[in-house]
């Protein structure tokens, strides 16, 4: 998981070296990497509460916090869905009919 946090992070700084940057190319790239670093926070949080165990699902856990922290970034900031239903959106505005 380190080195998946460590690509998405390197990928991240790549995007944020021209912010400016408008083409569908370029935004595509920030939804995508948007939604990975969703998918990577669900991934981690499930990780934490199966190492945690029974104990991880108590509401007083700090494994449970983060759990239901990653459910919220996976369906509000924005959601998933909503991330890869706009990647697809604008990858098939890009192709010829």
């Amino acid at each position: 998981m380190q080195a998946e946090l460590d690509a998405l992070t390197e990928r991240t700084m790549r995007l944020a070296q021209s912010p400016y940057a408008n083409h569908k190319e370029f935004l595509i790239y920030v939804l995508d990497a948007r939604a990975h670093a969703s998918d990577q926070s669900l991934r981690s949080a499930q990780s934490a509460l199966l190492h945690r165990g029974a104990r991880g699902h108590l509401m007083s856990s700090a494994v449970q916090r983060r759990v239901r922290e990653s459910h919220f970034v996976a369906s509000v900031t924005p959601a998933i869905k909503h991330l890869r239903q706009e990647i697809a959106r604008l990858s098939a505005a890009e192709m010829p009919a």
